[in-house]
């Protein structure tokens, strides 16, 4: 009687260990305090933050004009860097008539090549989901719908492979080198058996094979102002990279970071809204995730909350329901950037050679990115004191290719 009570013992403890391995494993931050972004408090008094307080540098580079390189507008483009190259492919091309291939520029500006070409062919792809570096591979990595193509660093094609992701929109993926690729996955219809109640946290190896799997609960609240009224929705889960990190944003106020070798989230920050948080009756703020908006370094954070604007209509400006927020990490302090009117957005102010104001669309190996349209910086650079900028805008056209503004970090 008692060996038949120790095996059905072994055999719960057993079954209890397998159903718990869908289930993420999250640590806090035992160390160290969890450190605190209190967006409420900073959000009641804008600030003007000068660029020198975290870059040492800045520089203007217009990217070559011919017919073979002409990209779509800036606001359209997504970057990536890896040494001294650059690659823009366009981040709404699921939703574009014109389907276009990913271009690589040298970091001066000159036009190197396209990278693949569109099409059903094995080595050609209908649209870029995502465009990721596999720095370790020395390769560039472009997501399909279902497949991933694989490149050299200079656009020439490798292999493809079949991967079993099935998602369009609500989705993120990054590289992390040896350990593969990671992506967040949030509900589809073109899931079976679809729960809406959790988002799939999925690794998977350069070949398409699914090494692990967890399930991340989503959060119910309620959405006020739509055209059917109050009605019950649910948050998920968003996936970020910031420098060579990755970190999972849950709960809508929490920031964990994911250990891609056991998949294991670890409280990083807490982001307080205040006023403006989420409650069991209302959605509130929230961080925006869409295009990877996160810039993490060891001396400051840059992000970008979401004002509900059904919420906030009546007591936040509309200049602000997309608003951009600085926390220093050494001074444990958050200021929210004051939208400037002349240049239609908030950023940080130039003060290193007085030019446009900056804020970054994507971070990388100690630099910050900003593409401008080149008939907005010909328009900027005549507001400004920077001469740089006014050399460059010289050599433009209205109808020339964005220049890209690259901002280097202190170290």
């Amino acid at each position: 009687m008692i060996l038949i009570i120790d095996m059905f013992v072994v055999l719960l403890i057993l079954i209890i260990s397998l159903s718990g391995c869908n289930q993420t494993k999250y640590e806090s931050n035992s160390d160290q305090a969890c450190e605190v972004i209190s967006i409420g408090d900073a959000f009641e008094k804008k600030s003007k933050v000068p660029l020198s307080e975290y870059a040492c540098a800045i520089d203007y580079i217009p990217l070559e004009t011919a017919p073979e390189c002409m990209l779509p507008g800036a606001t359209l483009l997504q970057v990536r860097s890896f040494e001294d190259r650059l690659y823009f492919y366009n981040g709404m091309q699921a939703l574009a008539t014109i389907k276009t291939a990913p271009l690589c520029f040298k970091s001066d500006g000159s036009f190197i090549s396209l990278i693949g070409s569109v099409g059903k062919s094995d080595n050609e792809f209908l649209h870029v989901k995502d465009m990721m570096i596999n720095a370790s591979d020395r390769q560039l990595v472009i997501l399909d719908y279902n497949r991933f193509l694989f490149h050299t660093l200079d656009g020439k094609f490798i292999k493809s492979v079949d991967v079993e992701i099935n998602s369009l929109f609500k989705f993120s993926i990054f590289c992390n080198g040896n350990d593969g690729f990671v992506y967040l996955k949030n509900p589809s219809l073109h899931d079976d058996g679809v729960s809406w109640d959790k988002d799939y946290l999925v690794k998977i190896d350069s070949a398409g094979v699914v090494q692990s799997k967890f399930s991340l609960k989503r959060k119910f609240l309620y959405k006020t102002g739509t055209a059917d009224g109050t009605v019950k929705t649910s948050v998920g889960a968003a996936l970020l990279k910031s420098m060579e990190s990755l970190y999972v944003y849950m709960h809508n106020d929490t920031l964990y970071r994911l250990d891609p070798s056991d998949m294991k989230l670890e409280t990083e920050m807490f982001l307080d809204f205040g006023k403006y948080a989420s409650t069991a009756e209302k959605l509130g703020a929230k961080l925006f995730t869409i295009s990877n908006p996160l810039f993490i370094t060891p001396d400051f954070v840059a992000l970008t909350v979401l004002f509900t604007y059904s919420v906030f209509r009546d007591i936040i400006d509309k200049e602000y329901i997309q608003a951009n927020f600085v926390y220093d990490r050494k001074r444990g302090t958050t200021r929210a950037l004051e939208y400037n009117e002349e240049y239609g957005y908030a950023g940080f102010t130039n003060d290193i050679d007085g030019g446009m104001l900056f804020y970054p669309k994507y971070m990388n190996e100690g630099k910050m990115y900003q593409l401008v349209d080149a008939i907005d910086f010909i328009e900027y650079a005549q507001k400004g004191n920077s001469q740089k900028m006014k050399q460059v805008a010289a050599t433009l056209t209205e109808e020339s290719n964005p220049v890209m503004v690259v901002a280097t970090l202190k170290e």
